[in-house]
């Protein structure tokens, strides 16, 4: 009793769903928390086609296939799948994840059981992080990451390309490599406004490529705060803007060669 009524706890606290199908009779038994992913009452009776139903329609098809799939003589009988619902209150789009296995008696599949779980939050944070991914692979401006000991830890392509380092030459080294001995109280200085909660934009300085070539860039540099608010990282984005400078330079020459006329 002790030990099941800690298993109840363990699977309220964590909105785990269980389930249990019998294909034999069409029987299908849903948990609480199963109900409350989908919003289907207690007192609604269940059945396999209630829960295909609130497959979304686009993922209905493959998904109601695999469950038969694995009911089949023969089967593996381990389900795992990822799909959307359509909860029955709202409307609303979710996504769960289900797995279950299949125990078959002289071959027949006679009990289908396993759990699902809502990872509608998970999803959507890592469909963000995707998303941020493929902006930083793709910016042309270097974004660079470190820790607050000046470590680089991570480094995009365009970060490759402006200054000659591949990610796996500077991940896990200081990012004082890239730092011109004239500029080292440079670093301690944009790390100490950072640490008071500062943000630093368009701080223009030079930095120093692995061919020993100076380039003129434009720094913005924001704190990587963890959940509490704590600073535990630093993020640059670098834009290389020497051919700016050399305009502005022939454009200064231009003009003082008028005035000097």
């Amino acid at each position: 009793a002790a030990s099941e009524s800690r298993l109840r706890m363990a699977v309220e606290s964590t909105g785990l769903g269980t389930w249990e199908y019998f294909p034999a009779s069409g029987e299908l038994l849903w948990s609480k928390e199963c109900r409350d992913i989908f919003c289907i009452s207690e007192t609604q009776t269940v059945s396999f086609d209630t829960y295909a139903l609130h497959i979304h329609p686009d993922d209905r098809s493959w998904v109601t296939e695999k469950v038969y799939a694995n009911l089949l003589p023969g089967a593996e009988g381990r389900y795992e799948v990822t799909h959307r619902i359509i909860r029955s209150d709202n409307q609303e789009i979710r996504w769960v994840h289900g797995q279950g296995v299949v125990e078959f008696d002289h071959g027949a599949a006679s009990r289908f059981l396993g759990t699902v779980l809502d990872i509608t939050e998970q999803k959507q944070v890592a469909e963000k992080s995707a998303r941020l991914a493929a902006i930083i692979t793709s910016s042309d401006d270097a974004i660079i990451s470190k820790t607050l000991e000046s470590v680089v830890t991570t480094w995009n392509n365009a970060a490759e390309r402006m200054f000659g380092y591949t990610a796996d030459e500077m991940t896990g080294e200081s990012i004082y490599k890239l730092i011109p001995p004239d500029r080292l109280e440079e670093e301690p200085m944009i790390l100490g406004r950072l640490k008071s909660g500062e943000r630093v934009e368009h701080f223009e300085t030079k930095r120093q490529t692995k061919d020993g070539r100076l380039i003129d860039v434009s720094l913005t540099i924001s704190p990587i705060k963890d959940s509490r608010g704590n600073i535990i990282g630093v993020s640059k984005i670098a834009r290389d803007i020497s051919e700016q400078k050399q305009d502005e330079a022939r454009k200064n020459d231009f003009i003082g060669m008028v005035v000097m006329n």
